[in-house]
């Protein structure tokens, strides 16, 4: 039997599939949070596996130890087994005994060059233009969610998100937007993730959190901006957003000079 390193992946996480062989090659074909997914291993002179874990809707070759890469993938998915819900709780109010092990977080989870100072946070918190939102599960904190708000238009963008480093790779990340999107389900909600980038040092962690996001509901734009010298990607949940929407976002919520050291600009609009 072929692909028996994915096939115990997919037995760990408790994904049931469908395995078939042909030709000495094997085939998995499984479900995961409402999507299909599929890795179907080749030998043309070399042999790798087809497969669209990382991106549902694309398929990509994979090749040289593809049965432990795509093995890993899958045991970075969450864990389906607990069902209790995320809470968000503002640690404005209700979440108060929060707020020092939420600001602990963002200032370890964070690179400087992407944080923003803690008193313009708390000046937008003030205006209501941020919220800032601890996870929790059973009273325990588990990770941070800092949203701009516009409150008037229903419009909303996750600014920082993050799990304690304990957390990971326990579900809790799934489990967290799955909170904030229904939350946010009124609001058009806007992500941005670093582009696709081969080069970039930390390559595979911007495909794995675009995937991330993909397979938790969000959708793409295909709208990219550069924003504070750096290329993004635009996620929202119903794949719609104009750049000038997106402008319009930054200006209503940030301070004018804020917006000016943003310097928003359009790389490309896709749709």
């Amino acid at each position: 039997m072929r692909l028996q390193t994915v096939q115990d992946a997919l037995n760990q996480k408790n994904i049931r599939f469908e395995y078939t062989e042909e030709d000495g090659c094997g085939s998995l074909d499984f479900m995961f949070r409402g999507l299909k997914f599929h890795v179907w291993e080749y030998h043309d002179g070399v042999w790798g596996a087809e497969t669209n874990i990382y991106e549902a809707g694309r398929s990509e070759d994979i090749e040289g130890d593809y049965e432990e890469k795509i093995a890993g993938e899958i045991l970075s998915w969450p864990d389906m087994i607990n069902n209790r819900k995320m809470k968000l709780v503002n640690i404005s109010d209700e979440g108060a005994k929060y707020k020092w092990q939420l600001y602990d977080l963002y200032d370890k989870a964070f690179p400087e060059q992407e944080k923003k100072p803690l008193q313009v946070m708390e000046n937008l918190v003030a205006d209501g233009k941020m919220e800032m939102l601890a996870m929790v599960d059973e009273d325990e904190f588990v990770g941070l969610a800092i949203n701009l708000i516009d409150a008037e238009q229903d419009r909303a963008l996750l600014d920082y998100y993050a799990i304690v480093p304990e957390k990971r790779n326990y579900g809790y990340g799934s489990r967290g937007l799955e909170a904030l999107l229904k939350k946010f389900k009124n609001h058009k909600y806007i992500f941005e993730i670093e582009t696709q980038d081969e080069k970039a040092e930390n390559a595979e962690e911007r495909k794995k959190r675009k995937a991330f996001y993909l397979r938790n509901g969000l959708q793409e734009t295909g709208l990219f901006v550069n924003v504070y010298d750096t290329d993004f990607e635009i996620l929202t949940p119903d794949g719609e957003l104009t750049f000038w929407e997106y402008v319009d976002f930054l200006r209503e919520v940030m301070y004018e000079e804020y917006v000016q050291i943003l310097r928003p600009t359009l790389i490309a609009m896709k749709k």
